[in-house]
């Protein structure tokens, strides 16, 4: 924070230097609109990489859940069909006389 002895402090300086016109540059105001306007086309860009950036992560995040569930529907399919597989090997290891010999004994 300058108080008010600074800027008088800081006049005072200025107007006893010696300023060299070598260490002097001049821009142009044009000069500064385009420095102004490249600055925020860079800033847009940025802004335009980091969207892409996070699309294509959520994305790729839908890409692995899809097949996330896809392997689990396969998982799924290979146990009922073991399941499935089983109770036909029961099924098929007796025999019709078997099946009709303990329904008779039941009655």
């Amino acid at each position: 924070m300058k108080d008010k002895i600074d800027e008088r402090n800081f006049k005072e300086k200025v107007a006893r230097s010696i300023i060299k016109r070598y260490n002097v540059h001049y821009i142009s105001q044009e000069e500064l609109d385009r420095q102004r306007v490249q600055e925020e086309r860079e800033k847009a860009q940025e802004i335009v990489k980091k969207l892409q950036a996070e699309k294509a992560a959520k994305e790729s995040e839908k890409l692995r859940e899809i097949e996330r569930m896809r392997l689990e529907v396969e998982r799924r399919q290979r146990e009922e069909e073991a399941l499935l597989g089983r109770e036909e090997d029961f099924v098929a290891g007796v025999t019709k006389g078997q099946v009709e010999q303990l329904l008779s004994d039941k009655e």
